[in-house]
């Protein structure tokens, strides 16, 4: 369900430590592969990142629950809902030393993005190799 109405509320559940589920659309974010990684990341920022490319308003408040361990239901994780436009910005973390914090979302760094171009580089420009390959044939 998509929406530009600021005083919609999207609920989402955190299922364990390392996923997120969307209630109203069923969309869920699993980030288990990465739990014996340094730092993982908790699937809430980049679910709520999903949810702003798919065309829900950044506005809209989200209110996150977990499933009660001692009662029928669900509680609320947190005592206020941000706004989507506030999760998308961090992401939770938790390393070795630090148990789960909040920290600014960083995109994948620019050297990692010039790998791919490299290698694409090299596939489709000429290089010492195909120029003397060319040269023998």
């Amino acid at each position: 369900m998509k929406t530009d109405n600021e005083m919609t509320t999207i609920t989402i559940e955190l299922i364990g430590s390392y996923t997120a589920l969307h209630v109203e659309s069923g969309r869920m974010v699993d980030r288990g592969d990465q739990k014996n990684r340094r730092a993982p990341k908790s699937a809430l920022g980049p679910l709520c990142r999903l949810l702003i490319d798919e065309g829900y308003s950044p506005a809209a408040k989200v209110h996150i629950i977990r499933k009660a361990l001692d009662q029928d239901g669900y509680t609320p994780v947190f005592k206020r809902d941000r706004t989507l436009s506030a999760w998308v910005g961090v992401d939770c973390v938790e390393t070795e030393t630090r148990s789960l914090h909040v920290t600014k979302y960083r995109p994948l760094p620019a050297a990692v993005k010039g790998k791919e171009r490299r290698e694409t580089r090299e596939v489709t420009e000429s290089t010492r190799e195909t120029e003397t390959l060319k040269k023998a044939a």
